[in-house]
């Protein structure tokens, strides 16, 4: 599998505590997955089209991977790519491969144009301000071939959609986060639009609401939501001190346990913006 050559000793993980997040974005990935009535994939690839060659960027241990492989018909290729090799697993499934790759960076020529969907979701706060972030949505995008589909997707930082205080101090945290670390706290709005500038066609830009607590209507996945937000935003409040996020302290004064109150009591909602396309055959 192609690599970036000096991805491993320029990156860096943009979260405290790597070694606790496989088991945060796994329940991360439940929650989010609830959210999208279980279909993880919006873009219309016909999954049942024996030969997809499929690539998740910021792949973590590959869950994305595994979980569209009963969705597929032999043979396929599901490969992912991260800059935390740490995460990868000891052993993987069949027709499954997982490589470093630095999203900041393009990548290996012999990938262009290789894949009938490429994936990725919650990474691009990691490309700091190394590249603009729309080049980078433009090195994913030089991956897709030719009638080819495309799926990003991004949380949507500019509001929540229904919360108390607390929630709304953990959205300041959130956009100040951004701005410090890549100098964008609205890129997930830009996402459509991109697509668009790199010749994609049908593209569509939507929002999925993600109802914490009681304002979820599974019980059970409503705590969980409640605790996969809580743990984020620990990571959060390490990230923007790590980075000197500019917040006043009445924001970040016991958000987490003031968080973790609203959340379990009262609930919150808030929203991630998925865009989607596909590279026209004549590209």
């Amino acid at each position: 599998m192609a690599q970036s050559s000096n991805a491993e000793t320029e990156a860096g993980y943009i979260l405290p505590e790597p070694n606790n997040e496989v088991k945060r974005l796994t329940a991360q990935d439940e929650v989010i997955s609830y959210s999208m009535n279980n279909k993880r994939i919006l873009a219309p690839i016909d999954l049942s089209k024996p030969g997809l060659k499929i690539l998740d960027s910021g792949t973590a241990d590959g869950l994305f991977l595994r979980s569209m492989a009963p969705l597929l018909t032999e043979p396929y290729s599901l490969d992912g790519f991260d800059i935390m090799p740490a995460f990868f697993p000891p052993s993987l499934p069949p027709h499954m491969t997982l490589a470093l790759h630095n999203l900041a960076e393009e990548w290996p020529a012999e990938l262009h144009g290789q894949y009938d969907l490429v994936h990725q979701r919650l990474a691009l706060l990691g490309v700091a301000r190394s590249v603009l972030i729309q080049d980078t949505v433009g090195f994913l995008a030089s991956l897709v071939r030719p009638g080819g589909f495309i799926q990003l997707g991004e949380l949507d930082v500019s509001e929540p959609i229904s919360a108390g205080q607390a929630m709304l101090d953990a959205w300041m945290v959130v956009r100040a986060v951004f701005r410090a670390v890549c100098g964008s706290d609205d890129f997930a709005q830009h996402l459509g639009d991109w697509l668009k500038k790199e010749g994609f066609e049908d593209v569509r830009q939507e929002r999925h609401e993600i109802r914490l607590g009681p304002h979820c209507n599974d019980p059970v996945m409503g705590r969980k939501g409640v605790e996969v937000t809580v743990e984020a935003w620990q990571a959060l409040l390490g990230a923007a001190q790590y980075f000197k996020a500019d917040l006043p302290e009445l924001v970040t004064d016991r958000l987490i346990e003031r968080l973790r109150d609203e959340l379990t009591n009262d609930g919150a909602t808030y929203a991630m913006i998925y865009a989607y396309g596909r590279k026209p055959q004549d590209i």
